[in-house]
């Protein structure tokens, strides 16, 4: 492994115990005064916050549910990433990047972004949506109503026991399947009638040879099936009642397979599904829209903008963001919060996603270890290597040509874009490590039992503050800024001018946890547990920085 480059100190509360001798600190004179002031920023609660950008125009936070921006100092927010405003999702069609979202009280919204921004298309009335007509012309304002149905005749009718089938050639033909009488959902392709006709029976209408195939359903266990897909020779069941969800089965075999839910807590109850070359689509009751990825078993929400999404924190290229999306991607967006967008839509896809910059480069590591590099902003993806275990990853973090990586099984180095990685420390090997702040001196590891600094010569040692506090002290984030160390944690604002010998410490009334915290040229913002955002005028010798 590559060596530090970072400049040999002793940290206070070294694990060894070895006793050494400290430089002199140096600071600039300060003023009884001359020191914080936090007062609250703007209006609105955001929890989860990871993340603070400051341009001159508005201010975006990062948070575990979306990314917000403000452009009247916090007076009023908006969400990049809007959500679908009404859950209760009847039915659904995708062409490429847009998908339409039919809703229980008649209004259909569109999104342009395949599900990261949603918007009403058109309201056409208060009756719910039942469905789209499978026809390949791309759905506009102006023929919007006759796509939906039961108004147009869709590719099955059924009535009774006799089922009417239009194949995509236009040719027509009538079934006698006694079968149907009963049947809860009903499909049909140009080879096959599919339908759910028993409490735990799916039932195979073979067109060309007549004959009938039975599937039993085991795993429904009190669930009803109400919708049906077929892709290709995979067939796809849509339940609801008790947990409701979304099971599939390749037609010939007899084994269901149950998909798993990206993030989704609760029931799941599947109103249609829809299938094109993206995958199959899911509208559903409570959780909007979600999409099965080919060759994947996750279902993954496209109707709550980025919500949940689990940011795992934000780095800069140039003029755009790159934000670490553990559930949705690799995401980016402009300086001033515009042009939201997925990078990594030409990757394998996966349940989980951790990424960061580096030079010129674009670091992914994916949920089964493997490590991929962008040189193209997310055009391309090369794969690097396959160094961790499924979902092991949990940050990247880049400083100069050094790559971290954070795992729950320790941290790691790299020094050749993720092609190989070394362990940093034996002694926080199997340690839950979440994410790194590289200082001039030293490195603070913010680990789940605690947190951590390492200095130049491999010497680590739990942060120690030298303050008395009711619980154990720890550091939720640091940065950098004219010298100084800032780092935020419990019970507050520490800030050291000497490489970690000496620290003084800022409390906020109400804020005995703070998680975030951000520094320009005006001001020190800092973002507590409880929601809240606060912010200072920077000190005059914050400003200036630290003596030479």
């Amino acid at each position: 492994m590559g060596r530090f480059i970072i400049i040999a100190v002793t940290v206070v509360g070294m694990l060894t115990g070895c006793a050494s001798s400290r430089p002199t600190a140096r600071q600039p004179l300060r003023d009884s005064n001359d020191t914080f002031a936090f007062t609250k920023y703007g209006k609105g609660v955001f929890f989860g916050v990871n993340a603070i950008l400051r341009s001159d125009t508005s201010m975006i936070l990062v948070t575990n549910q979306d990314i917000f921006k403000t452009t009247n100092s916090g007076a009023s927010w908006e969400s990049l990433a809007e959500p679908l405003p009404h859950k209760n999702i009847t039915a659904v069609t995708a062409f490429a990047d847009t998908i339409y979202a039919g809703s229980g009280h008649g209004t259909v919204y569109r999104s342009t972004d395949h599900g990261l921004q949603w918007r009403v298309h058109r309201r056409i009335g208060s009756n719910p949506i039942k469905g789209f007509s499978n026809s390949a012309e791309p759905i506009t304002s102006d023929n919007l109503a006759s796509h939906c149905w039961p108004r147009p005749a869709n590719d099955i009718v059924r009535s009774d026991s006799i089922i009417t089938h239009t194949t995509p050639f236009g040719v027509s033909r009538s079934i006698s399947w006694g079968l149907l009488q009963g049947a809860r959902a009903c499909i049909a392709s140009d080879t096959c009638i599919v339908a759910a006709t028993g409490e735990n029976d799916i039932t195979v209408y073979n067109i060309a040879s007549a004959t009938v195939d039975h599937y039993t359903l085991e795993l429904l266990q009190g669930q009803t099936v109400s919708a049906l897909a077929l892709n290709n020779d995979m067939l796809f069941v849509g339940t609801k009642l008790a947990l409701g969800g979304v099971f599939r089965l390749k037609l010939g075999t007899t084994s269901w397979e149950q998909m798993l839910i990206d993030r989704i807590e609760g029931a799941l109850d599947v109103n249609t599904l829809t299938v094109n070359n993206r995958g199959v689509y899911v509208a559903s009751r409570e959780h909007g829209v979600l999409v099965i990825p080919p060759g994947s078993n996750i279902l993954r929400s496209l109707s709550d903008g980025i919500h949940l999404a689990l940011h795992q924190g934000v780095s800069q290229m140039d003029s755009t963001y790159v934000v670490s999306s553990r559930m949705k991607g690799v995401l980016a967006f402009d300086n001033n919060g515009s042009n939201l967008r997925v990078l990594s839509t030409s990757a394998p896809s996966s349940p989980e996603y951790v990424a960061t910059t580096m030079n010129t480069n674009i670091v992914m590591g994916l949920a089964d270890g493997n490590m991929y590099a962008s040189t193209d902003q997310g055009i391309t993806w090369q794969f690097r290597s396959k160094t961790f275990e499924q979902s092991e990853l949990t940050s990247l973090r880049a400083v100069g040509n050094t790559l971290y990586a954070c795992t729950v099984s320790g941290l790691y180095a790299s020094t050749d874009t993720a092609a190989t990685f070394t362990l940093v420390t034996e002694m926080l090997k199997g340690e839950n490590v979440q994410s790194v702040t590289q200082t001039d001196s030293m490195l603070i590891i913010f680990a789940s039992s605690g947190t951590y600094t390492l200095d130049g010569r491999g010497t680590i040692g739990l942060f120690s503050p030298g303050v008395q506090a009711d619980y154990q002290i720890r550091l939720n984030d640091a940065i950098v800024h004219n010298g100084y160390v800032l780092a935020v944690g419990y019970p507050g604002l520490f800030v050291s001018s000497d490489a970690g010998i000496s620290w003084s410490l800022t409390t906020i009334p109400k804020a005995m946890v703070l998680r975030t915290v951000y520094c320009d040229t005006q001001s020190v913002y800092v973002v507590g547990d409880d929601g809240d955002i606060y912010v200072s005028t920077i000190p005059q010798w914050l400003r200036l920085g630290k003596i030479n």
